[in-house]
């Protein structure tokens, strides 16, 4: 049963669609209080019906709500490349299907916690795949640039193809993430293949949301969360700032800014978000990023920082080449793991694993002579170079040497720890995600290394982050 539904199939009457909108939302926030409420509050319906309008003059769009309350778009044939939630009353509304050009997929929903495990790209999301405007660029001539007006509250890094850009993240000036569905919606297929490898483990928990998981361990156990490392860090550490937004959190942003080093070297710069979440939170939760392309030599601030958080994910690696400096890399990296296996409070320790970068080169990286731009996908023999995962191997052996035990929060994760850790037992936990980008050399701008963002880019990396959590903090 349909709870409310609009429609403006020919685009006419546009007053009365806007009239019955307005309707619809006060009759679905009125069925919902004191009840069940949409996602994790009503903020994300507002975020829907706020950004749609925006779009409902040039576009035909259906905005329905079904019984389990979950808002869905269903778009028309002119964009019939992009991913639909389509909500279906089966199964006591326990399933919902993403539907995209070639295939459909099946994921779990559960309607009691009201949090999808994948959230569809927002209208205002959607927009910058289909609305452009044409400028002149001092450096790159002319170029067409994406539209987005995000939520009030929303930063444009939230943009489908923003990047990371002189210690910041920034939409894309350049028109080179103006992209088109096609190769968004291949980032999504790739990205929900790589969660359906984990989909039983989390089958039976309540709260399906990954990034919502994390954030309720965070608040109930009261841990100081930190994400650490350099501009591709500073990617993930967006993404996650953008899907909490996606999913009604409010964010206070506070960014601290200090002198550059020589070479990039130590911390040099920090923010701190405020998450505010759901209504039964009496206080907020504090997500940190560090900014430090390399740590310092004398791992002061790595001790530090050890000693300072109890969830600590962090990544050092794009800025090590194999030819020039691998032998560095394996130098500092042992020098990571030696300062922070003893006297440090981490209860968590997660290593995202660097991501894979497209140059004209052995395994795609960046040596001398490679072009900057276009992108390739990787010569053929590059997986069994031994360029290939390279860093990978010596994060595992210098771990490994310090006294870590190393665990993959994939599939093969242990489903409990095996006690309280003392130095002789710290656990490092390897969050995937070199291999599930070495395909994506379609979705650089225009340089090889950094991504044009999107929500889904980061799906997997959450999945394994709350995997981890889940194992470390089981209730």
């Amino acid at each position: 049963m349909t709870i409310c539904s609009c429609s403006n199939d020919d685009g006419t009457r546009r007053s009365w669609f806007y009239f019955c909108s307005l309707t619809c939302f006060i009759v679905v926030t009125i069925t919902t209080l004191g009840g069940l409420t949409l996602f994790n509050d009503q903020r994300t319906l507002v975020h829907i019906l706020h950004s749609q309008s925006r779009i409902w003059n040039n576009r035909n769009i259906d905005i329905n709500v079904t019984t389990a309350y979950v808002a869905t778009l269903h778009h028309d044939k002119s964009i019939h490349d992009a991913f639909n939630v389509i909500a279906q009353p089966k199964e006591n509304n326990q399933t919902f299907f993403i539907s995209g050009a070639n295939d459909e997929l099946v994921l779990s929903y559960n309607s009691t916690f009201q949090s999808p495990v994948v959230l569809d790209l927002f209208p205002w999301e959607l927009q910058s795949m289909h609305e452009y405007n044409n400028i002149s660029h001092p450096k790159h001539g002319y170029r067409s640039i994406p539209v987005c007006l995000p939520p009030k509250g929303i930063p444009e890094a939230c943009c489908l193809g923003s990047v990371s850009t002189r210690g910041s993240m920034v939409r894309d000036g350049t028109g080179a993430c103006f992209k088109g569905e096609s190769v968004y919606s291949n980032v999504t297929r790739a990205a929900l293949q790589e969660l359906q490898r984990t989909a039983n483990l989390v089958k039976k928990s309540s709260e399906k949301c990954d990034v919502c998981r994390i954030m309720n361990i965070i608040y109930q156990h009261d841990l100081k969360f930190a994400l650490s490392g350099d501009s591709m860090m500073l990617q993930t550490f967006t993404g996650l700032w953008c899907e909490l937004s996606r999913r009604g959190y409010h964010i206070t942003e506070n960014t601290t800014y200090y002198s550059m080093h020589a070479m990039h070297i130590g911390i040099r710069g920090v923010t701190i978000l405020e998450v505010t979440g759901p209504s039964h939170w009496i206080k907020p939760v504090y997500v940190t990023f560090l900014s430090q392309y390399k740590p310092k030599e004398d791992m002061s601030e790595i001790r530090e920082i050890a000693s300072t958080y109890d969830v600590l994910v962090m990544n050092f690696g794009i800025h090590w080449p194999w030819k020039q400096r691998r032998f560095n890399y394996f130098k500092t990296m042992g020098n990571v793991f030696n300062a922070t296996v003893s006297g440090s409070t981490l209860q968590l320790l997660a290593y995202r694993e660097t991501s894979a970068q497209h140059f004209n080169g052995p395994a795609g990286e960046w040596q001398d002579g490679s072009i900057l731009f276009p992108c390739h996908p990787w010569l053929e023999g590059s997986q069994t170079s031994r360029q290939f995962g390279w860093r990978e191997r010596a994060v595992q052996e210098t771990a490994t040497t310090a006294g870590y035990k190393l665990l993959v929060a994939d599939e093969t994760l242990p489903s409990h720890t095996t006690g309280h850790e003392t130095d002789k037992n710290k656990e490092l936990v390897i969050l995937p995600f070199y291999n599930y980008t070495v395909s994506m050399y379609f979705l650089h701008p225009n340089e090889c290394t950094h991504y044009c963002s999107t929500p889904f880019l980061w799906m997997p990396v959450w999945r394994s982050l709350r995997l981890a959590m889940d194992r470390k903090w089981a209730t």
